[in-house]
Parts: structure tokens; sequence; C-alpha cells
């Protein structure tokens, strides 16, 4: 057996994780029996689209093992499309549970979500 071969496969493997472990983990959440079904669905429409938005790069830059460049060009645009279906149920499932929200998050106009605390730097303060 090549060398190349079992670094091919952590590859893969380690893409296989990357994607299914952060699904099991909210789908198995405690945190999530006490909500309704769109807002399952939202969530879990969320953790998909970020496991889409990890193969895009490396999709669009030819970086998996085994795979035909023109292959990895025709992948990559399916799971664009893929990836707005995902954005859009999550922000679907949002507006059905709550519209004030879905509108705050799409505007970033909520009194949480100003300036610079949409990126961590809520608990900031300026002297």
């Amino acid at each position: 057996m090549s060398r190349a071969r079992p670094v091919k496969w952590a590859i893969w493997a380690g893409l296989a994780l990357i994607l299914i472990v952060p699904l099991l983990i909210a789908a198995t959440s405690p945190l999530q029996a006490s909500r309704n079904t769109a807002y399952v669905v939202a969530s879990l429409g969320g953790v998909i689209g970020l496991g889409l938005l990890t193969l895009q790069p490396l999709l669009a830059r030819g970086h998996l093992p085994d795979v035909s460049a023109p292959r990895q060009r025709r992948v990559h645009q399916w799971l664009g499309g893929a990836l707005v279906l995902a954005v859009a149920l999550h922000v679907g499932g949002l507006y059905l549970t709550s519209p004030p929200d879905t509108l705050d998050a799409l505007l970033l106009a909520s009194g949480k979500l100003r300036g610079v605390e949409v990126f961590g730097a809520g608990q900031a303060h300026l002297i």
C-alpha cells in the first residue's frame, strides 16, 4: 500500500467527521427537545449550511483527492445551490418561529446586534 492512500483516507475521514459530528450534536441536543418543529428544522438547516461552507473552498481549489477537476467544479456548483436552500430553510424557519427576530437578524438592527457586537466584541467597553 502506498503512502498516499492512508493520507487520502485520512482526508475523507476527517471531512466526514467535520460534517457529521456537528449535525449529530445539534440533532441530539437536549436544547431542541422543547422547541417546535420549525425551529428544529431551521437549526439543522443552519448546521447543514455551515457544513456545506466547509466543502466549498476545497472543491473550488481542487483539493479533494481522487476527484477530477471537472467533477469538483460540478459538485461545487451543486453544493452552492444546496447552500442557498439551506440558508433559505434556516431563515424561513426563523421567520416561522419569530418574525421580529428574523427582521432583526437580517437587518442587524436588534439592540444586541449593533456594530462590532455582531462579531463577538459586544462585551468590550470603550474608554
